[in-house]
């Protein structure tokens, strides 16, 4: 992996992280945890932005991933055949964005009769990253930076609490290794572009689900009616990645598709 010096990171960071808000003022009190999003507004300091790289060719699908999420999980209700539910929406989310509809559905599918989806049966990341190198869908150079994505986000969520300097802390790791995997040339170019597309996932994931713990059910701008032990944070963010990585089989679509709907899934079928 490569290292950097606290010197060379920090400058790193500054040409590459960029948080992401809205812009302007919140429109409500700015007490509201509403006006977490709002580059103005909010009375605290806890909001945890995004940090994006924007040396990272990819770093639109975890922005992709999170506009999908904040599209779809408030419409969810209970359902007896969530992943059914989940897949139609998402199916039409990404109608949105430029996909077909065919394109997602052949593809979520197919990965259902290969045994990696319905969304809500995804193995852990870990696990995944070793059953798709045993059946010869990635390479062992390509696993081992799977391996360290799931190192590196099940070690963040392994807390009580979520700060911005845990955050920090997780993206940054995530941007070091970005860089290591463009410069990698023992991997191939598309395994570069689901490495890089899924580790964007684990920084976007990780701020909206972050925010979502840290507000609560006092935002009404995700559902509040769901409650998600903080323990179990990690599984989701890592089921978003994992979702992410079994896109590889479907292109753009399958990454983003399947990164979506199995972290909307996992977050609402988790205890």
């Amino acid at each position: 992996m490569l290292q950097l010096t606290e010197s060379s990171l920090s400058q790193q960071q500054a040409l590459a992280i960029k948080p992401d808000y809205l812009p302007g003022s919140c429109p409500y009190p700015c007490t509201d945890v509403r006006c977490k999003a709002y580059l103005n507004g909010y009375c605290g300091n806890d909001t945890i932005a995004i940090i994006k790289n924007t040396n990272n060719p990819y770093d639109n699908v975890g922005q992709q991933h999170n506009n999908g999420v904040r599209a779809i999980f408030p419409t969810i209700g209970s359902s007896n055949n969530i992943d059914s539910l989940v897949l139609t929406k998402v199916d039409s989310y990404v109608v949105t964005i430029g996909y077909s509809s065919d394109s997602m559905k052949s593809f979520y599918n197919r990965e259902v009769l290969a045994g990696y989806f319905p969304f809500s049966h995804v193995a852990e990341l870990d696990s995944l990253g070793n059953k798709m190198q045993t059946n010869g869908l990635i390479s062992t150079y390509a696993n081992s930076y799977v391996q360290q994505i799931f190192t590196y986000s099940s070690n963040y969520f392994n807390s009580n609490t979520i700060t911005n300097a845990m955050y920090s802390s997780y993206a940054s790791s995530l941007i070091s290794l970005e860089s290591t995997i463009k410069n990698d040339s023992r991997i191939s170019s598309w395994e570069k572009q689901v490495l890089l597309s899924i580790s964007a996932v684990g920084r976007y994931s990780a701020s909206y689900w972050g925010n979502y713990f840290n507000s609560g059910s006092n935002n009404d701008l995700i559902r509040p009616l769901l409650k998600i032990k903080l323990s179990n944070l990690w599984k989701v963010v890592i089921s978003d990645i994992a979702g992410g990585l079994i896109g590889l089989s479907g292109g753009a679509v399958g990454i983003i598709g399947g990164a979506v709907g199995t972290s909307i899934v996992t977050a609402i079928t988790l205890p």
